[in-house]
């Protein structure tokens, strides 16, 4: 049975190779929001848009954390989250935004993904070289 979205609840939904986070904030005005972390050219900061610019007509999912803090405080944090940081792919990307707002903890688990696998491509570039030396 599908979910219902709640204020509060952190919300991706894939854009081909990445997904795009935010925090779905709920209806104003008659319209469903979400905060989100603008990319660099659109200025790179936390900004509200509708859920229909969010998801591209594309499937969300609810992104769960077990330790995660309640829906209501996820709310103010938004509200809270630092104006000053702006978007960086490795240290404060869509996804860092969102789980900050969620557990208080900066992570992204696509970042660690892509971090982890270009170490390994490095270090079985580096024996096979030393292989063939």
């Amino acid at each position: 049975m599908p979910r219902i979205v709640q204020p509060g609840n952190h919300v991706r939904v894939n854009r081909g190779l990445f997904h795009h986070h935010g925090i779905y904030m709920g209806v104003w005005e008659g319209t469903p929001v979400v905060a989100e972390l603008a990319k660099p050219s659109e200025g790179g900061v936390v900004r509200l848009v509708t859920w229909a610019t969010f998801t591209r007509g594309g499937a969300v999912e609810i992104v769960d954390h077990p330790n995660g803090l309640p829906l209501h405080a996820v709310v103010e944090n938004v509200r809270r989250a630092p104006r000053w940081r702006k978007y960086d792919l490795f240290d404060w990307n869509c996804e860092h935004f969102a789980t900050w707002c969620s557990t208080h903890v900066v992570r992204s688990e696509q970042v660690r993904t892509i971090v982890g696998g270009v170490a390994i491509a490095l270090l079985v570039a580096i024996f096979a070289s030393a292989a063939n030396a």
